[in-house]
Formats: structure tokens, C-alpha cells, sequence
């Protein structure tokens, strides 16, 4: 039953919007026409003589309806892409509004992702959005701005980011194991409780005035391997401790 009424308002809302748009007028005349078009191929007499003229009119009735299917493909897929133009201007707004305001904002930011990956935006900006435990497990966020954003416990688990900004970003608890990072501004981020994937799938990432104090790493050689890619001296003051699942595959960092 549930899922029986959410079906009918989403046929309802589709419905509404439909009759709204200028592909239901074309349709509305596309069918009216073909009942025309049938009803005059059956009924009208066209053999030489008697109804010879009814034969180049239904022949130019034909045509006009394949015209007018290909006008209505047309203007269906202009008026889809305006449509989506729309919606992703109202999207950009709300996120405006939102910002620094402790509301979810998970589906929008989720929508504008989308609608980047798909090439309708150029940048997607959630800073200052609030999206704790919001899910971007293997989710390509190439370029999103994510500056001073509320991330704690937000899974990153396998996504691409490539130049994500998460500079003065709340990072706590934030899964980034099997993640891409390549690019990645870390600067003043607050990282206590992070995951990190293996340094391999570390690529100039800026490590900038933040505490690698009490984040996960998955290879008690994090350290060493780190020091290879970034300068070596903002690491000597941490080691990898304790392994903290007992199966030699999650260690902490902790200062020496």
C-alpha cells in the first residue's frame, strides 16, 4: 500500500507537469491528426478517378505527421534540457541559502554532482554546507569545493579527488580508504578519527597546518611511504601505533 501511494504522487506529479510543458500540445495534435489521417485512408474511395485529389492530400497528411514526430522529439529534448537548467539553478540557490546553517543539504549536493558528472556545471561549491555522514562512496567529486564544510563521519570510501578542496573542513571520522586523492587541499582540516588510504593513492596532497594525531591508517608503513611524497619533516613527529583491529589491517598514528 505504501509503495502503491508514493507510485500514484509520483504519476500525479509527472501528470501535472506533462500537461504543463509544450510536448503534451504537440502530442495532443500529433494524435488528432493521425485519427484523421486513418479515418480518411479507410473511408475515402482512391482509386483513378472519383477521390483522385483525396490521394495527394492524404499522401502530404502522411508526411506532416512524420514532420510533426520529429518536431516533437525535438522540442521534447529542448525542453528537457531547459527543464534541467532550471532545476540546477534552483539547486545552486538553496545551496546558497543553506550555507552555514545547520540544515542537511545531502540530496542537493548529491543533485549538483550529478549534474557536473554529466557536463551541465562547470564547479560544484558546498562549502560551509552541512553534510555529516553524507554518502560518497565511489562517487567522481573531481573539482568540488568542500571548504570549511561540516563532513564528520562521511564516507569517501573509493571516490575520485582529484583537486577537491577540503581546506578548514571538519574531516572527523571520514572514511577515505581505496580513495583517490590526487590534487587534494587538506590545509587546516580537521582530521581526528580519519581513514586514509594507502600512500600509493596519495598525490600532492597538501598536508598544510593540520594534526595527523588519531587518524586510521590501512599499512603500518604509512609513515615511512608518506615521507617519500611529502616533506619529510612534518611527518618525523608522528609514528604508526597500536594496531587497533587486531587482524594487522587498521593501525593509528599517534605523536611519538
Amino acid at each position: 500500500m505504501i509503495f502503491w501511494k508514493k507510485f500514484n504522487i509520483t504519476m500525479k506529479d509527472f501528470w501535472k507537469k506533462f500537461k504543463e510543458s509544450m510536448i503534451f500540445y504537440v502530442l495532443v495534435l500529433l494524435v488528432v491528426l493521425s485519427i484523421i489521417v486513418v479515418y480518411l485512408t479507410y473511408c475515402i474511395n482512391l482509386k483513378d478517378g472519383y477521390g483522385y485529389p483525396w490521394k495527394d492530400i492524404l499522401v502530404e497528411a502522411h508526411g506532416l505527421l512524420f514532420d510533426l514526430f520529429f518536431l516533437g522529439i525535438i522540442i521534447y529534448k529542448f525542453e528537457l534540457r531547459h527543464n534541467k537548467k532550471n532545476e540546477i539553478s534552483k539547486l545552486i540557490s538553496d545551496i546558497d541559502i543553506f550555507r552555514n546553517i545547520k540544515v542537511k543539504v545531502h540530496q542537493i549536493a548529491y543533485k549538483l554532482i550529478y549534474y557536473k558528472n554529466q557536463g551541465f556545471l562547470k564547479e560544484v561549491d558546498l562549502s560551509k554546507c552541512y553534510l555529516k555522514k553524507a554518502q560518497f562512496k565511489g562517487k567522481n567529486l573531481e573539482g568540488v569545493i568542500f571548504s570549511k564544510a561540516k563532513l564528520q563521519g562521511a564516507n569517501f570510501k573509493k571516490a575520485i579527488l582529484t583537486n577537491v578542496k577540503f581546506n578548514n573542513a571538519k574531516l572527523q571520522n571520514v572514511d577515505f580508504s581505496k580513495a583517490e586523492m590526487k590534487g587534494v587541499d587538506l590545509t587546516g582540516a580537521k582530521l581526528k578519527g580519519a581513514i586514509f588510504p594507502h600512500p600509493s593513492n596519495l598525490k600532492n596532497v597538501k598536508f598544510l597546518d593540520i594534526e595527523l594525531q588519531d587518524i586510521y591508517v590501512l599499512d603500518n608503513n604509512w609513515i615511512d611511504e608518506m615521507k617519500k611524497i611529502v616533506d619529510s619533516s612534518h611527518l618525523e613527529e608522528y609514528k604508526v601505533s597500536k594496531n587497533i583491529d587486531g587482524k594487522n589491517t587498521c593501525f593509528i598514528i599517534e605523536y611519538k
